[in-house]
């Protein structure tokens, strides 16, 4: 029986002091998929002791996007561009690579499309799935040369990545 609803803040570390001053008390946190593969799960668990909450995941976003597109997920990067620089991409975009991104809005798709450009891989095919799980789901897909795809504000962004005739290969590590 629901007893009482919270508004959580919209800062993570607003919602964190939130969920602090609850301590003893049953309190539920929704969250979508898994909360402990970049959900709050992984928050919380740098703040509350094992014993003192419980987790029951669901399918992630990575892998219902996985499941759409058929890509093994174990030969697939997954990171998080969710209030996170874009540019965190760059380490990982290696001819073949295949990338899922959880994202922050409708910007996100269009800045790392330049950002493909930019780096000579405008060939890759970025795929907009949206709503994963819902009836309102979606999948659109376009190269990153020329993306003007509308995109909302709940998806996961799949980067399947082709380096462009003479791109700079970089290397995902440093060193010789």
């Amino acid at each position: 029986e629901l007893k009482h609803f919270v508004q959580w803040r919209p800062s993570l570390e607003a919602m964190v002091a939130q969920v602090d001053k609850l301590r003893g008390t049953p309190t539920v946190v929704l969250a979508s998929g898994d909360p402990l593969w970049f959900g709050i799960g992984a928050t919380l668990s740098k703040h509350l002791s094992r014993d003192e909450y419980e987790v029951h995941p669901v399918p992630s976003s990575f892998q219902l996007a996985a499941s759409r597109l058929h890509w093994p997920l174990q030969h697939v990067t997954t990171l998080s561009l969710h209030g996170r620089p874009a540019e965190l991409i760059h380490p990982h975009v290696t001819p073949g690579n295949r990338i899922l991104a959880l994202t922050s809005d409708n910007t996100t798709a269009p800045h790392v499309a330049r950002l493909l450009v930019e780096r000579g891989y405008g060939r890759t095919v970025l795929t907009v799935l949206e709503n994963l799980g819902g009836p309102a789901e979606t999948e659109s897909f376009a190269e990153a040369t020329g993306f003007a795809l509308p995109v909302g504000d709940f998806y996961v962004l799949a980067l399947d990545c082709a380096a462009d005739p003479g791109a700079p290969l970089l290397v995902p590590v440093p060193g010789l």
